[in-house]
């Protein structure tokens, strides 16, 4: 059963100030539970769907939810503008003002949506490198290395870093796993090591 069949099967309770959600529910379909340092996260797989702050022995949702596939929580800050920028693919702000219009907003008032990272994000381009002249005719006669890091998550064996070296003439791609930066001339020796045997 998916998430959004039991968002339908809910109690309505008018007194209540607060609304509740069942852990036992999300457990039945498949959500896991981690608390630590007074904060709840609810994950399905390795993503993190729901957390929530404890306060006076109840845990308070950080965000507001959002009923859909593309996420259970945004992380709210009081902008409805910005949540319904977000929710409709970083629409623009003329955008925004066009269908509050229609009435399509449910009496929100939009605004100015303000800095959305994603945005910038998404709209930055890569600095193109010039075309080189210099041709090789021969395997290492000119290499290129590149030092990759840190990763937000360390590999299995603690690594952060990998430097990876390609040879212009033959392509062929040699990449050593580091630790540190610090790793990457000694990994840089042991390369010429190998490659002048």
């Amino acid at each position: 059963m998916e998430l959004r069949e039991y968002y339908e099967r809910v109690r309505y309770v008018p007194e209540l100030k607060r609304n509740l959600i069942s852990l036992g529910t999300l457990d039945k379909i498949g959500y896991t539970f981690k608390v630590e340092n007074k904060v709840l996260k609810v994950s399905k797989g390795a993503l993190v769907m729901m957390k929530g702050i404890r306060n006076n022995g109840l845990y308070s949702l950080v965000g507001s939810t959002i009923i859909g596939s593309a996420a259970a929580v945004a992380k709210g800050d009081g902008n409805k503008t910005q949540l319904w920028h977000k929710r409709l693919g970083h629409a623009s702000e003329q955008g925004l003002l066009e269908l509050c219009k229609q009435g399509a907003f449910y009496g929100d008032k939009i605004e100015n949506p303000g800095f959305c990272e994603e945005c910038v994000y998404g709209k930055s381009c890569r600095v193109k490198f010039n075309t080189s002249t210099y041709r090789t005719k021969a395997t290492l006669e000119y290499i290129h290395s590149d030092l990759w890091g840190a990763s937000r998550t360390a590999s299995l064996g603690g690594a952060k870093y990998f430097m990876s070296i390609i040879d212009d003439y033959s392509r062929k791609v040699w990449v050593y796993i580091l630790k540190g930066k610090d790793e990457a001339f000694k990994s840089f020796k042991e390369w010429k090591a190998l490659v002048e045997k």
